[in-house]
């Protein structure tokens, strides 16, 4: 697993405001991984981890700092699996989003 920072909007300069995943997208065999809460990136890490493939896992600096973001994590072993969707929500209506 290699872990890295991402994303502008941090004030940080066009070096440190970057985006590289796209780069990655298709070399067969890696995953990656973007978590958008700290739930996610918590079910996320544990299991890119315990992963036998490797794993991008990219952080989008806003995750550290936005007070917003804040919520408390699950004590027990809280994993997510890789390549699955997840339901906000159940319901009639369905969307999408793809990068």
């Amino acid at each position: 697993v290699i872990r890295g920072p991402v994303g502008g909007g941090v004030r940080g300069g066009p070096f440190h405001s970057q985006n590289p995943e796209m780069a990655f997208f298709h070399t067969p065999g890696l995953k990656i991984v973007y978590p958008s809460t700290a739930r996610d990136a918590k079910g996320l890490l544990k299991a890119a981890i315990r992963d036998d493939d490797p794993v991008l896992f990219f952080e989008h600096k806003k995750l550290y700092r936005a007070p917003f973001l804040r919520e408390v994590l699950p004590d027990e072993d809280y994993v997510i699996e890789l390549g699955r969707a997840r339901v906000h929500r159940e319901g009639t209506d369905l969307s999408i989003v793809t990068y």
